[in-house]
């Protein structure tokens, strides 16, 4: 288990490492957000995962008509477990399915959950 943490936190470093001109845009706290995003997405058992680009990416403040539509490990999350100061992360090319929509806590950039894909 600890490999394979390891083995994604370096995945999500080198992909990373590829977007440095928006990275330089982002806060510390962004940037482990979005490399936590990436280490969820790498140990989900999305089915489209692979088919994710890793190098695009997204970050924007959560609102409160997404609140509703956040799951985790399969169970949709409470509202009240959530606010609008998290973030919605985007990671992928959204013109198809190959996206992910992930929601990570502002100040401690846990991956909180994800919005399904219909």
């Amino acid at each position: 288990m600890i490999r394979k943490a390891a083995v994604a936190s370096l995945f999500a470093a080198l992909v990373l490492s590829g977007c440095s001109a928006q990275q330089s845009t982002m806060s510390a706290t962004q940037k482990k957000a979005v490399e936590n995003s990436l280490v969820y997405i790498s140990e989900s058992d999305f089915s489209f995962k692979d088919r994710i680009n890793k190098k695009k990416f997204e970050i924007r403040s959560v609102t409160s008509g997404e609140l509703q539509f956040v799951w985790n490990d399969d169970l949709q999350m409470e509202e009240s477990a959530l606010d609008t100061s998290d973030w919605v992360i985007t990671i992928g090319d959204t013109s198809g399915h190959d996206f992910a929509v992930m929601i990570c806590d502002s100040r401690t950039s846990e991956v909180l959950g994800y919005i399904p894909i219909e």
